[in-house]
């Protein structure tokens, strides 16, 4: 699978006590700019989605090839020679954000090349119901932006690639088969193809890419429409095809579904997800120690309420004024930024998927555009007074990601920072900031705050409880003396994906408990060096 940067830190094992530049090394500025160069060059889709104009960056698009990259990357030799040279720094010589910058591209690279091993690089469900790569790439075209003819050019070359990609994902897919490892949830994954199938005809895919291609100044719209059309008939939609008729062929090799525990080199594959989820390097007994701990503590706060109110709602009529009220209130407590433009748009039916409410979309560093939020309004339309309408909007929007993307274009001090993308952190400050968020309701919410911790730490804790000690859903039925299969199978299949959110907050919340000062003070801190590892976070908290 193509491997975008998601960088996490180690523990430096040079001395802190020394004093700190208070200038950066600027050769260690000119090496963090060439990293930045070499991964927008080599990565097409990356590039096209964080810049807008690469020129700028001084990206030479002559040396950029125009595909969607390897569905597998061998890239450990350059890996290793990045970490030399990133050794070759002197770590005492580095200002306060550059090492910053030093740990987390050391414990990213470290990361990458652990993924990387042999023995458990077709460990990967890449048809998961979050992250199914025939899902991802139906939001990728669906979302993909126009600025110029020549990405209505490449646009079509990226197209036409589609085949080839997915004959790679193929061949990994009958690996897994050949190995024994290949477990997804076959009745979904059979469905949603089939449906992207389907609806070729009138697919979001299809009318985004028609309404980019008219929103330009150019010249011969009819025809570059046409082309585009002929190659998603032609290219995109029969790779789908193809790939349906594989799974059919191979679904009696389809493992049942489990937790990693029980998979070859499973439990050692884990720990590594676990690591990239979460960003600590901290054992997995010790996570599920403070969840534990967390989840005792929470359900004691919540037992002593004497009311609990159940049913929550909002006064709100529109998407509009719940982001419009948040605009007005996160001042009190979170750095002010610039004015946030944003559109937030209804999804089509073929891209609303039950569970999910809104999604941001990650801008360019260089955005001029307005921000863009997407919300199912299928599935939740009609419940906009609903809190979880509110809290989701929050997470998504203010004070969550896209008031995040604002406080880092507005503060980030190098290129390579918005490269950083800790899952841990993001979705665990875009949590916190969901809660958070309700303290600005003219009500009171504190059953509902303690209900969602308690929900959070549960299913953090089973995600461990699955994967690394082996529960079976047999087992987590006689807990709950109930049918628990859909809670188990969305675990089973998605290992470490609630971690970033659920344990990403209670890192976030012990950040807090430990730290002397205003809230201002503490977000303004928690989010200055962007998407970090937390290990980094707390080496950098204590030194400012």
């Amino acid at each position: 699978m193509k491997k975008l940067l998601s960088v996490f830190l180690s523990i430096c094992l040079l001395c802190s006590c020394t004093s700190t530049p208070d200038k950066p090394n600027e050769e260690f500025t000119s090496f963090c700019d060439q990293i930045f160069i070499e991964t927008m060059e080599s990565d097409y889709t990356t590039m096209h989605q964080m810049l807008e104009n690469p020129e700028d960056f001084h990206i030479d698009l002559s040396k950029v090839e125009v595909s969607l990259g390897d569905f597998i990357t061998d890239n450990d030799k350059e890996i290793k020679e990045n970490l030399n040279t990133l050794h070759s720094f002197d770590y005492d010589s580095l200002d306060h954000t550059q090492k910053s910058i030093y740990l987390e591209l050391e414990k990213e690279w470290n990361l990458e090349l652990n993924l990387n091993k042999e023995e458990i690089l077709y460990n990967t469900n890449v048809l998961s119901s979050m992250n199914g790569i025939h899902e991802q790439l139906i939001t990728f075209f669906s979302e993909y932006t126009l600025r110029n003819e020549q990405d209505v050019k490449n646009l079509i070359v990226l197209i036409k690639d589609v085949p080839r990609y997915f004959d790679e994902m193929i061949a990994y897919i009958k690996k897994q088969a050949d190995m024994d490892l290949l477990m997804y949830d076959t009745k979904s994954v059979l469905n949603s193809i089939q449906e992207i199938i389907d609806s070729r005809e009138d697919s979001s895919v299809t009318s985004h890419l028609m309404n980019e291609i008219d929103s330009l100044s150019i010249d011969s719209k009819e025809d570059y429409k046409s082309k585009v059309e002929q190659v998603l008939q032609n290219d995109f939609f029969p790779s789908y095809q193809r790939l349906l008729d594989t799974l059919i062929q191979y679904e009696d090799q389809v493992i049942p579904m489990t937790g990693l525990y029980y998979i070859k080199n499973g439990k050692e594959y884990y720990k590594y997800i676990v690591e990239q989820a979460t960003g600590t390097t901290k054992s997995i007994e010790t996570i599920q120690k403070e969840l534990e701990n967390a989840l005792d503590e929470t359900l004691k706060d919540y037992l002593k309420l004497s009311d609990y109110e159940t049913s929550l709602t909002t006064s709100f009529t529109t998407v509009e004024e719940i982001l419009s009220f948040l605009n007005e209130n996160y001042k009190k407590d979170f750095p002010e930024v610039g004015q946030m433009n944003y559109e937030i748009k209804a999804l089509d039916d073929d891209q609303s998927t039950d569970g999910v409410v809104a999604y941001f979309i990650i801008p360019a560093i260089d955005n001029s555009s307005p921000y863009q939020i997407r919300y199912n309004k299928r599935d939740y339309g009609k419940d906009i007074e609903d809190i979880e309408m509110y809290t989701t909007l929050a997470h998504e929007g203010i004070m969550g990601h896209m008031y995040q993307a604002q406080y880092n274009l507005e503060n980030l001090d190098t290129s390579i920072q918005y490269l950083f993308n800790s899952s841990g952190l993001s979705e665990g400050y875009a949590t916190y900031a969901q809660l958070y968020a309700l303290k600005y309701l003219d009500k009171d919410t504190k059953a509902c705050k303690l209900e969602n911790e308690l929900n959070f730490y549960l299913t953090a804790l089973l995600d461990l409880s699955i994967h690394y000690d082996g529960l079976t859903l047999e087992e987590l039925n006689e807990q709950y003396n109930m049918d628990m299969s859909s809670f188990y199978n969305q675990i089973a299949e998605n290992p470490g994906v609630f971690l970033s959110y659920y344990y990403g907050y209670l890192q976030v919340k012990q950040l807090k408990d430990s730290f002397k000062g205003s809230d201002l003070q503490f977000h303004t801190q928690l989010l200055q060096y962007g998407n970090v590892y937390f290990d980094v976070l707390s080496k950098m908290f204590k030194k400012s």
